[in-house]
């Protein structure tokens, strides 16, 4: 009887902390977020392969016109483009029963490395935008 109440319980804290987590309103088809706009895969994201948020704001913490956010945007194209083919490799690998726990800390460690550029991108965006 104790373990079934225990587990009830973490079941119950679990599931609780997955919907404070995730339920802003939105989801992955295009739900809204709470500030009224668009987000998920439906929103017109392009580009970002799931990468919303990493503009240069994420990394170096300002504030920045829509002509710079644009001109970061455009010269990490290619690198954020990586990461969303490396992200897909990453899913169908971990889907594929022949997979091993390497092949995919292989696939993890290149989109460490993709962010890293990211971010050094982003580093080098700040200092010359002073």
């Amino acid at each position: 009887m104790k373990k079934l109440i225990i587990s009830s319980i973490l079941i119950v804290g679990l599931t609780a902390g997955y919907v404070f987590a995730h339920g802003n309103g939105s989801n992955r088809m295009g739900g809204h977020n709470m500030k009224g706009g668009q987000s998920g895969m439906m929103s017109g994201a392009g580009m970002a392969g799931g990468c919303q948020g990493q503009g240069p704001q994420m990394f170096i913490g300002k504030e920045m016109s829509d002509e710079q956010r644009q001109q970061f945007l455009d010269a990490t194209t290619p690198l954020r483009k990586q990461m969303s083919e490396k992200r897909f490799e990453l899913r169908e690998a971990a889907r594929n029963k022949n997979s091993t726990p390497a092949q995919l800390a292989v696939i993890e460690k290149e989109i460490v490395d993709i962010r890293a550029s990211i971010h050094e991108q982003a580093l080098k965006f700040q200092t010359s935008t002073k």
